[in-house]
């Protein structure tokens, strides 16, 4: 995407596993303590990011019988600065209450430039459209926030009152160009031309206000109840201006183009009233409250001279059971209710162009949803066995969710608006592992299940389209390790995916596999040899019919002095310059593969100093 994306003040995205980074990191820390009542801590930070990368981009839009599918190549810049300072400062004024306050001033800036060449072609191999797309963006970004914590202790056991206030303010200016040339064709043939040329200044703001207080009892030895009130108020503003240019200097942008101009704000006021009341004896611990929260939406659209306002109510109910059947042994079930406010960029309706051929226009008629989130989890360790077990589960139904309207034309060019669907989004995740050390053998076996689904709905040319995601792991690993000898491990991950949409109708699906070797050994204790080896495997198929296995191989030689404190090293990196960055992801009736640049075949020499293990002299 380029610019940035659905008007927001999002940053470039930076894959830290591909591309070449070069980074700089240095800061300092101050911390001071007097009288046993004061604390102060400062520590002011700078960082250079410098990130460069080239990805091909292979993406299939699927409607009904036809196919829409984008080859593409993006090569990106980033350059970021920022420095960072936080203060913390505590104070103890009197056995009984106690005063935090956190002060935190981010500056930012980033500079980014990306172009993307792109074709768009049918089922049958005719060109829908062609792009060249190049975007230039600087970005000054101000983040600074301050939160107040005064905690009193009554002279009665566990009684205690708090009030806690935050301060958030995020401003971003935002000077952006876009060029881009598009071609249509219409059974192949040339049908349109566009030429963009604009610039695009974006001023935006949020400032949140927030204050909590929240007041405990004890109701006996083994209850207690918790109550609280939250008043919260946000304000955002978002004022995009577009221009072109009309005369023969492309530098001069001297035209304000009306309908990719836009000044919105919001304002939002919540206030939240709850309790809690929660149960500790033994073994046991649970607890249920409920909240009440009133919530009004002032929405408007200054350009258009139009006001959007909305009230909900909505009831936060919460749960949570704990039991330790055993020392070591917990079993946990918790639940949450939640709403989930759409964003400014969601609420603005102003049309995005960023990327001219997949445009974005915001719905202010958006409602908020309700999240319902429960989570099972146990875990067990037994330290004379060395033995652990690990369950957890998560679900998720989302109401009245915030999905997106999907219109695609002929020529492969999309609008997305974001909207509220009727039903349920569903997602369930789990994770269960186990693993035992053999003594006798000295053997370390693991063995772990991943599991995913997810099912949501939305609309593609405004016909309901419901989709299915699932993906499952199966990772089988043994290790045998003897101090200052040798080491070996191996470990197998075995995955399944799959998709289903419903107005594509056709079920899509592959396998993964991911193999990995590793293996030391010690020659006179001081002298270490290494190597590590991974086999990935991913199944062909009609969608992904090119081969996308590679084996990677790393070796390294070091030697150790003093105690181990030095260590002197040489290493050679992917030694069979297999090394590739590959992504696959399905999404409602899109899917991708992207092809990322990584760092292959290289040596590398060095010197590591460890402080831990310094010898000690009297």
């Amino acid at each position: 995407m380029l610019m940035r994306s659905n008007n927001s003040d999002e940053d470039p995205y930076i894959d830290t596993r591909n591309g070449f980074f070069e980074n700089l990191n240095t800061g300092v820390q101050y911390t001071n303590k007097w009288n046993d009542n004061h604390t102060l801590n400062f520590s002011p930070k700078f960082n250079r990011l410098q990130y460069n990368n080239t990805k091909n981009i292979f993406s299939q839009f699927q409607l009904g019988d036809s196919l829409f599918n984008t080859n593409a190549r993006e090569n990106s810049f980033i350059y970021k600065r920022n420095i960072k300072n936080n203060l913390v400062y505590d104070f103890k004024i009197d056995p009984a209450n106690s005063l935090k306050i956190t002060t935190k001033l981010n500056i930012y800036n980033t500079k980014s430039k990306i172009y993307r060449q792109s074709e768009n072609i049918s089922k049958t191999k005719l060109l829908n459209n062609l792009s060249d797309n190049s975007s230039d963006n600087n970005t000054d970004k101000t983040a600074f926030s301050s939160s107040f914590l005064f905690k009193h202790k009554f002279k009665k056991d566990r009684r205690t009152f708090s009030i806690n206030m935050d301060l958030n303010i995020l401003n971003s200016d935002n000077t952006g160009y876009l060029y881009a040339i598009n071609k249509y064709f219409d059974a192949g043939n040339l049908k349109q031309i566009d030429t963009l040329n604009q610039k695009k200044n974006n001023d935006n703001s949020n400032k949140t206000l927030s204050a909590k207080a929240v007041y405990t009892e004890p109701l006996s030895k083994k209850y207690a109840l918790e109550i609280n009130h939250e008043i919260v108020r946000t304000s955002r503003t978002n004022n995009l201006r577009t221009f072109t240019s009309t005369s023969n200097n492309s530098n001069k942008y001297d035209e304000l183009i009306d309908s990719l101009t836009n000044n919105f704000d919001q304002q939002v006021t919540i206030n939240k009233s709850g309790f809690k009341i929660s149960y500790k004896h033994k073994k046991v611990r649970y607890s249920i409250g409920n909240t009440i929260g009133f919530t009004h939406f002032d929405l408007k659209d200054i350009t258009n001279k139009k006001e959007y306002k909305q009230d909900f109510t909505n009831i936060f109910p919460s749960a949570n059971f704990q039991y330790a059947y055993k020392p070591n042994h917990n079993f946990k079930i918790n639940y949450s209710g939640r709403t989930i406010q759409p964003t400014i960029s969601q609420l603005q309706q102003l049309r995005n162009n960023n990327d001219p051929l997949n445009e974005f226009i915001g719905n202010p008629f958006l409602k908020q949803s309700f999240n319902h989130g429960i989570n099972l989890s146990n875990i067990s360790y037994n330290f004379l066995k060395e033995m652990w077990v690990y369950q957890s589960i998560n679900a998720d139904v989302t109401d009245n969710a915030i999905t997106n309207s999907v219109i695609i034309d002929k020529s492969g060019k999309t609008i997305t608006q974001p909207i509220n669907m009727q039903g349920s989004n569903i997602s369930v995740s789990g994770w269960m592992g186990a693993g035992k050390k053999i003594k006798k053998l000295s053997l370390d076996l693991n063995t772990i299940l991943q599991f995913n689904y997810s099912k949501f709905n939305e609309l593609i040319n405004n016909i309901k389209n419901n989709n299915k995601n699932a993906s499952i792991t199966f990772g089988l690993g043994i290790g045998k390790t003897k101090e200052k000898k040798y080491d070996i491990s191996i470990q197998n991950d075995l995955g399944f995916n799959t998709n289903r949409s419903s107005i594509y109708g056709k079920t899509l699906q592959y396998y993964t596999n991911s193999l990995n070797l590793s293996g030391s050994a010690y020659i006179k204790k001081a002298w270490r040899i290494s190597t590590d080896y991974e086999l990935n495997y991913r199944e062909k198929t009609d969608e992904f019919s090119n081969s996308v296995n590679n084996n990677l191989w790393n070796a390294k030689l070091e030697k150790t002095f003093k105690n181990d404190e030095f260590t002197v090293f040489t290493s050679i990196n992917d030694i069979l310059n297999q090394n590739i960055g590959i992504d696959r992801n399905f999404y409602g009736n899109k899917l991708t593969e992207v092809r990322n640049e990584r760092l292959q075949r290289f040596w590398l020499v060095g010197i590591r100093w460890d402080f831990k293990n310094k010898k000690q002299t009297k």
